[in-house]
């Protein structure tokens, strides 16, 4: 959740972070924020806090963020609950980008194109016998996750090392998946139904 393989350039996930960023995790408002902006969008079942924060900077607001400012996170104790998490957080960004018709940030994008990629060379190498099309972007996503995770050797104990590559995996994954689910239900099947 605060390493950039897992997270990319969301600087809000980064304890040691000050500076001005994009949204925050448990931002605190003044409440003239609320009269003058309103409040958070209830009909979003996830990313409230993400579509509140646009539509302050839209607004000409900043957010600021400092590790100054201390608040407890604890995240999800298994794969199956992070896949969860992550599915609503693609599902629903697929939302708030349809909401504001803003186009989706290359951070945001990343997964979905990469897994998308995934599928059609291992389809491309299927249909050309070619096994070496299929398997070397997994396996080069693979080599990179496990560099990011030997650090944490020296840093954590070996159970978060170990667990390490399984989350980068379920988070990038269950985004992906979330926001194709998202582009259906948002952008096609809603558009079927008027």
């Amino acid at each position: 959740m605060s390493s950039i393989i897992g997270v990319g350039n969301a600087k809000h996930r980064f304890p040691e972070y000050e500076g001005y960023s994009e949204m925050a995790c448990f931002p605190v408002f003044r409440k003239n924020v609320f009269d003058k902006y309103g409040l958070y969008d209830e009909s979003l079942i996830r990313n409230q806090d993400d579509e509140f924060c646009f539509r302050l900077t839209r607004a000409g607001e900043k957010i600021y963020i400092s590790p100054k400012a201390k608040s407890a996170y604890y995240v999800r104790e298994s794969p199956i609950s992070l896949f969860k998490q992550y599915y609503r957080y693609g599902f629903w960004r697929v939302a708030v980008l349809k909401k504001h018709k803003i186009p989706i940030s290359y951070r945001q994008q990343v997964p979905i194109i990469f897994y998308t990629l995934i599928v059609l060379l291992s389809i491309l190498g299927l249909i050309f016998g070619n096994l070496f099309l299929s398997v070397i972007l997994p396996v080069l996503y693979l080599i990179i996750i496990i560099a990011f995770s030997i650090p944490l050797l020296f840093k954590e104990n070996f159970a978060v090392t170990f667990r390490f590559p399984i989350a980068v995996l379920v988070l990038h994954f269950s985004y992906a998946v979330g926001f194709f689910a998202g582009m259906i239900k948002f952008l096609i099947i809603d558009k079927l139904n008027k």
